[in-house]
């Protein structure tokens, strides 16, 4: 994978976690680091994704009225509370 360098400033709590992470795993701090914000980048990578799926179905009017919803979770909870009474 090609690699480039980043900057950032972060505060001293921040530091001393990453540096106690890398001390515990082995690896340097840049290391950790680097695999951390990977991790957090494609996490709310997927997050926006999903954000814009329901954003798109908004605009173009592909809702569920409230009350139907509910109906269905209603009935979703109702067939749970009756198969835990079994």
């Amino acid at each position: 994978m090609e690699k480039t360098s980043l900057t950032a400033s972060i505060d001293i709590e921040t530091a001393a976690i990453v540096q106690r992470l890398a001390t515990a795993r082995g690896q340097s701090i840049g290391d950790v680091a680097a695999t951390l914000l990977h991790d957090a980048a494609v996490s709310e990578e997927r997050l926006l994704d999903a954000a814009q799926v329901g954003l798109d179905d908004l605009r173009h009017g592909r809702t569920i009225p409230h009350d139907v919803v509910m109906q269905e979770l209603d009935a979703m909870i109702a067939r749970h509370r009756a198969r835990c009474q079994d």
